[in-house]
């Protein structure tokens, strides 16, 4: 009898401690899992969670944006191998930039929960747009000034990343070194006049003077000829202003770049702040 009843014990005893080792398992899933949705929702800007949101109402309804993927500087794939491997699920990649550790993508929204769920992944945000802008003019920085100490730009380039430039107008004279478009449109010439004037501000030397009129000038068209862009057109512009030719072993490169645009954003982590 008392064999038995020990036997009994035991077992009660094997049962007790297997159902508490379950449930302790059970409460690491759930604690694994809650912490990956976590991760997974930190990573997702707010205004893609909103598109997300909208696909549940027209799951059947294909509804394709550009995104901006922003990859962690410490892992140890390179960002081109990344990218590579976000390609075969099925989405367009259109740029890799190494300055900010940026991939511009194309892709379903229903698909970027399943990007974010990519460890080397820091966050993905959605393509903004951006608008032409001008507050500053060369008497409210007293421009003149350096002149006459003999300072007025001569040697330096600066990029212009605006809705082109006139490269062709006198007051350049032929100091538009470099050119290239990044809007989709045909042409580095501009069909609004905003960078252009920009450009003159910056550089330009006739009756009226820029602020560096002995400078250089390198033509990014970021803005379209309505004065539009994005953070995927303006990543790429400042990408190829600081190394226009891809080898970073020449001097090529713009030592200033000038933005006048700007979007009602208010993101001071976004990746192109971050730039």
């Amino acid at each position: 009898m008392k064999s038995r009843y020990n036997f009994r014990m035991c077992m009660m005893f094997l049962i007790v401690i297997s159902m508490a080792l379950l449930l302790a398992l059970s409460v690491i899933a759930k604690s694994d899992k809650q912490e990956l949705e976590d991760n997974i929702k930190n990573k997702i800007h707010k205004d893609l969670w909103e598109e997300i949101d909208k696909t549940k109402k027209e799951p059947e309804k294909e509804n394709v944006i550009t995104i901006l993927i922003e990859v962690n500087t410490s892992d140890k794939r390179s960002i081109k191998e990344l990218a590579k491997e976000i390609g075969k699920s099925s989405i367009k990649i259109e740029g890799v930039y190494t300055l900010g550790d940026i991939i511009i993508a194309e892709v379903d929204v229903n698909k970027i929960k399943d990007i974010a769920k990519i460890d080397d992944i820091k966050s993905v945000w959605p393509d903004r747009k951006y608008y032409a802008t001008l507050e500053s003019s060369v008497p409210q920085i007293h421009a003149e000034e350096m002149w006459a100490k003999g300072f007025n730009g001569s040697g330096v380039k600066i990029a212009i990343l605006d809705t082109g430039v006139d490269s062709s107008h006198p007051i350049f004279n032929g100091r538009v070194i470099n050119e290239a478009v990044f809007t989709g449109e045909n042409s580095t010439q501009d069909g609004h006049g905003h960078g252009t004037h920009c450009a003159g501000i910056a550089a330009g030397n006739g009756d009226i003077k820029g602020v560096a009129p002995g400078a250089l000038l390198m033509n990014g068209k970021v803005l379209s000829d309505l004065g539009e862009g994005s953070d995927s057109s303006i990543i790429a512009g400042i990408n190829w202003a600081v190394n226009p030719d891809g080898n970073s072993s020449t001097e090529d490169g713009a030592e200033v770049i000038s933005m006048s645009l700007g979007g009602s954003y208010v993101d001071l982590d976004s990746p192109i702040v971050l730039l």
